[in-house]
């Protein structure tokens, strides 16, 4: 699994196991794209381009493991898989989990009195060792409410903010599905690229105005063979990308 991942504003935290936070009025959002790679100059995200620009970027980041849930446990937890427990995938007949006694990310902002949410996709447990003051996932709604209707995203982010204390600091992580392959509703599509364009049977995304990529005019990634099936799965991707970069327009 690719990801692209974003931090906005600042995280003082620089060893997770004796962390401790210098500035309490800071807070972090935390954005993670699912399967997104970078520096493909020819899927349009401008949006996503201006947030960066004020933001601190991993462009040096790799992925510690080519799976979803071993991957994001070890970015919430600062160690690889094999060390936090977490093998495998988490959901389903696999159920992997990461080891009772690791501390996690949003357990040591929990315990330093620091609110912590999670909109989107989160692919992790248990809930113990993974607990969110504020929850909407997979585990609890529709991956395609929680993960790829931009607008309902946006309003469990300002609702997620209104509840805030101003005098606390918050941990908001946001990890829309786009733009991974569409497994649960291939109805909408290889990439679910048709969920909320407006079509019959697909629904209305009110934030969403899709950008279609034409499959014969795209250039291809190089280890991506050059065939009819390919160009449509690759155009079809790129349109799940503006429809989770359109999710930050300011």
């Amino acid at each position: 699994m690719k990801l692209l991942l974003i931090i906005t504003l600042i995280l003082n935290i620089h060893n997770f196991s004796d962390a401790k936070i210098l500035d309490k009025t800071k807070n972090v959002l935390l954005i993670i794209a699912d399967d997104a790679g970078r520096q493909n100059a020819y899927c349009q995200t401008p949006f996503l381009d201006v947030l960066a620009k004020k933001s601190l970027v991993f462009n040096r980041a790799f992925c510690s493991a080519s799976s979803c849930s071993p991957s994001r446990s070890a970015i919430l937890t600062g160690q690889p898989s094999h060390q936090n427990g977490m093998y495998g995938l988490h959901h389903d007949v696999h159920h992997f989990n990461s080891f009772d006694s690791v501390k996690t990310l949003p357990k040591i902002l929990k315990d330093s009195r620091i609110r912590t949410g999670i909109i989107g996709k989160k692919h992790v447990g248990p809930d113990n060792v993974y607990p969110f003051d504020f929850a909407y996932t997979e585990e609890n709604h529709s991956i395609l409410q929680v993960g790829r209707n931009i607008t309902y995203m946006k309003l469990l982010v300002r609702e997620f903010l209104k509840h805030q204390d101003k005098t606390q600091p918050f941990f908001l992580y946001v990890a829309p599905h786009d733009p991974h392959r569409c497994h649960t509703n291939p109805e909408y599509g290889a990439f679910c690229e048709k969920f909320g364009n407006g079509e019959p049977g697909m629904g209305r995304i009110p934030d969403w105005t899709p950008i279609i990529y034409q499959p014969d005019e795209l250039p291809l990634p190089y280890n991506v063979p050059d065939t009819v099936n390919a160009r449509i799965d690759v155009a079809a991707q790129y349109t799940s990308m503006s429809r989770l970069d359109q999710g930050f327009i300011e």
